[in-house]
């Protein structure tokens, strides 16, 4: 037997005896109580959910930033190979990735 058909029982049990039921305010407020749990259960849920889907978000945008900045340093180093190779007499870079 649930917990729900407990505590169903447990009333049934108590209109059919000399017991009496409790009150309605009593009931109501056993009523409100549990709906407001049940609606902190689903908030916290949410919560959690959004985030593992921020934590998720964010590391994919680090694995963004650091492929790009490898592909960075990948073209700063062939900028230098080809500054390396030009000739003298040529006119020098408008960037220069070797000063950096």
């Amino acid at each position: 037997m649930g917990l729900k058909e407990l505590h169903c029982a447990k009333f049934q049990n108590l209109s059919h005896s000399n017991v009496k039921t409790p009150e309605p305010n009593a009931v109501y407020l056993m009523t409100e109580v549990k709906a407001r749990d049940q609606q902190l259960w689903v908030q916290a849920q949410d919560a959690r959910r959004r985030k593992r889907y921020h934590e998720a978000d964010m590391n994919e945008q680090k694995a963004i930033i650091q492929e790009k900045d490898a592909l960075i340093q990948s073209l700063q180093e062939q900028i230098c190979a080809l500054k390396e190779n030009l000739p003298r007499g040529r006119p020098s870079l408008p960037y220069d990735p070797c000063r950096d």
